[in-house]
């Protein structure tokens, strides 16, 4: 399940592992905490962990076509989603929305004809890299939009106040990493031992997930399990 959060208030959370939980940091503090929270995402993405967060979107369904590439260059040109969520819909030229199930791998092998014309009713998310790919179970028969919120890793942050939507394991990871990488700021205080092993445990828990994300990205698709990328923490209550 995501929880909502700001760059903002992970700065302050952190500050105040180093500082105590009373302190108030400052508006100095803070614009330093955002440049080191920017930098560290930036290090976490060359190294291969990305930091998803609930985004919304949008693209047009072309007549006839059921299969659409998803990422930079692709169909559909955005950043790649780690997952499409539950709760899609297609508007008419009614404005009228229709609900699309968001089904697994098997459900959608298991479809016998893919050949139909209709409106869509089913969506199949292929996480394959570096574009993934949308499969729906109908060729759509006329020019509508569909709506889908996904899970996309952060590139930059540059409003602090903007809501995050996030798993909660990558809150706390943010937290306790950027308070060691702010540490040299407070040289005068000693991190705590609880602080430091809180990063260390929270970040490799990250590596570990975005491992297994990455081995079901590159496997062959029958050899993937269904589903996208199907991270239970992430499911959970969606």
């Amino acid at each position: 399940m995501s929880s909502s959060s700001t760059a903002l208030l992970i700065i302050e959370g952190a500050i105040r592992l180093i500082k105590g939980p009373a302190y108030r940091p400052g508006n100095s503090e803070l614009g330093a905490g955002l440049i080191a929270l920017n930098d560290m995402l930036a290090l976490w993405s060359a190294d291969q962990i990305h930091v998803p967060v609930v985004v919304s979107g949008s693209f047009a369904l072309v007549v006839g076509t059921a299969s659409y590439t998803i990422g930079s260059g692709g169909d559909i040109n955005t950043v790649r989603p780690t997952e499409i969520k539950r709760g899609i819909y297609i508007r008419d030229s009614g404005g009228q929305d229709h609900q699309v199930k968001l089904i697994t791998r098997e459900q959608y092998r298991s479809i016998a004809d893919k050949s139909v014309s209709s409106r869509p009713t089913q969506l199949y998310y292929e996480p394959s890299y570096p574009l993934a790919t949308v499969q729906f179970n109908f060729k759509p028969d006329a020019i509508e939009t569909v709506y889908y919120d996904a899970l996309q890793p952060i590139t930059e942050i540059t409003d602090a106040t903007a809501t995050l939507l996030l798993p909660p394991e990558y809150k706390r990871a943010l937290r306790y990493n950027l308070a060691l990488e702010l540490a040299p700021e407070y040289a005068d205080i000693k991190i705590p031992e609880l602080v430091i092993a809180g990063a260390t445990d929270s970040k490799d828990a990250l590596v570990r997930v975005n491992t297994l994300s990455q081995e079901e990205a590159q496997l062959d698709p029958a050899l993937v399990r269904g589903g996208g990328y199907s991270k239970a923490d992430f499911d959970a209550g969606v």
